[in-house]
């Protein structure tokens, strides 16, 4: 479970300062709003609870998380508590501190292979244009931390009225040509806008408070430095409040799927 290199490999490094304690050192130019990068921000904190799983053979398989506050660029504290640890199956916590407060949680299951495995029905695989048919997609005005990505859209724009919410495309990470790990394939599912601002037809803004995601496959046996493919679409909208449902696939194989609770902003 070590750090990959590359862009993201490099924000989201982690240092141990004592038993179950580590810092990381947001840098300058991954911003998203008011704060750094939500991705940049979990990925962390993932990072720092495979840090403390002793048995190799356990990889994560979900996660959920909050983001509570908006992290600013410079040192941030994160200390992790196991939950529990059994005889195959590990689960932690880890908390990001900055200043006095808590501004972000994650918990995360790791767990070895099962011996049986369920019935196949896993969701539909979505019509996938070739990555070279794609011109990579302005991003021109977008959040600071766009820049350490590649984008190549194939869905509806943001702000174009769509009629039907909907977020598809490639995106690939910048500066990148080794060995995928966890941390960064959630990163990859939090890159895209959220489909539900395609709908409007003026620039609006929204928060990420609610995150969720389950990991299919080993980021070991992903293409080093692949491209992964986007799909993205709101479910349900309460009180300005939108959940979402994405995935991202890597030639035809499903690799993750995430759930994320959108604040609307004025």
């Amino acid at each position: 479970m070590g750090e990959a290199p590359g862009r993201f490999g490099l924000a989201s490094r982690i240092h141990k300062t004592a038993e179950h304690t580590y810092v990381v050192r947001i840098p300058d130019g991954w911003q998203q709003g008011r704060g750094a990068f939500g991705g940049l921000v979990l990925g962390s904190l993932l990072r720092a609870i495979e840090s403390e799983e002793p048995d190799r053979a356990r990889r994560t398989r979900n996660v959920t998380a909050e983001l509570c506050g908006p992290v600013q660029p410079g040192e941030a504290t994160l200390e992790v508590t196991t939950l529990r640890s059994g005889n195959r199956l590990s689960c932690y916590n880890a908390t990001l501190r900055q200043g006095e407060g808590i501004h972000a949680r994650l918990s995360a299951t790791l767990s070895t292979a099962r011996a049986l495995s369920a019935p196949q029905d896993g969701p539909t695989i979505p019509n996938i244009p070739s990555y070279e048919s794609i011109a990579p997609f302005p991003m021109d005005g977008a959040a600071k931390f766009a820049q350490h990505y590649e984008f190549r859209n194939t869905g509806p724009v943001p702000f174009s009225a769509s009629p039907k919410p909907s977020a598809a495309g490639w995106v690939a990470e910048r500066d990148f040509a080794d060995a995928f790990d966890t941390p960064r394939v959630l990163a990859f599912l939090d890159t895209w806008w959220p489909a539900v601002l395609t709908q409007f037809e003026k620039p609006r803004f929204s928060a990420t408070i609610s995150f969720a995601a389950q990991f299919f496959v080993d980021p070991a046996e992903l293409p080093h430095g692949a491209p992964l493919y986007f799909v993205g679409r709101p479910i349900a909208e309460n009180d300005g409040f939108v959940l979402e449902y994405r995935e991202l696939w890597c030639e035809r194989r499903l690799v993750a799927i995430n759930q994320q609770t959108f604040a609307l902003l004025a």
